[in-house]
């Protein structure tokens, strides 16, 4: 019975019920946000300019992608509370008495968006510095 609540509150937040491109929407957004993680985590061990460049050009457009794939992934009238509000202002916004909006829903979502990327890097950075010595030893110079 709680997991049934709770998987109707899951759907009541994505669109069309979480059914087709709002889950694809989702799982991409949650994939750029590991990858991209994992690959700033990396760069602690390769010196490798290139990748510094990729990563660093990905990083800068992850903001806006990620905030558009959520946008599309999550419900946009929600009617509850006696309000109307999307599924993001629902998440970010400090109650439902002050819903934000706009500019300010945007700010907490990149700033989300960063904690997001700063714990998946603090998480795995210690693992690749343990094992630098091994990769670099393998990498030519």
């Amino acid at each position: 019975m709680v997991v049934e609540a709770a998987t109707d509150n899951l759907t009541e937040l994505m669109v069309n019920n979480g059914y087709s491109l709002s889950v694809v929407c989702l799982g991409i957004y949650f994939f750029l946000v590991g990858w991209l993680g994992s690959s700033i985590s990396l760069l602690t061990t390769l010196k490798d300019v290139r990748r510094v460049i990729v990563v660093a050009f990905l990083f800068m457009i992850s903001f806006p992608l990620g905030y558009l794939l959520c946008d599309w992934g999550s419900e946009q009238f929600i009617v509850k509370y006696d309000a109307v509000f999307s599924a993001m202002q629902f998440l970010l916004s400090a109650d439902r008495s002050h819903l934000i909006s706009g500019d300010d829903l945007r700010m907490r979502f990149f700033i989300m968006h960063f904690g997001l990327l700063l714990l998946i890097f603090m998480t795995q950075a210690p693992v690749y510095m343990a094992f630098s010595s091994s990769v670099n030893q393998k990498t030519p110079n």
